[in-house]
């Protein structure tokens, strides 16, 4: 199964995100989640928000 990062598409390999090349998703399970960097970006934007409920349920809801 491969990981990939939900925001900018890339792919965990190795222990490294890296962009995934031409084809290499081709009938692979693809389990999605954030890398480092993107992850640290939304906890920065859900802490910007003062972390009440409401506010997370409302970035939540962008997603979904």
């Amino acid at each position: 199964m491969i990981r990939q990062c939900c925001q900018c598409k890339k792919i965990a390999v190795d222990g490294h995100w890296v962009y995934p090349r031409f084809n290499q998703l081709a009938g692979q399970e693809i389990s999605h989640g954030y890398c480092d960097r993107c992850f640290s970006k939304v906890k920065r934007q859900i802490r910007s928000q003062h972390c009440g409920v409401a506010a997370i349920r409302r970035f939540i809801s962008r997603f979904f």
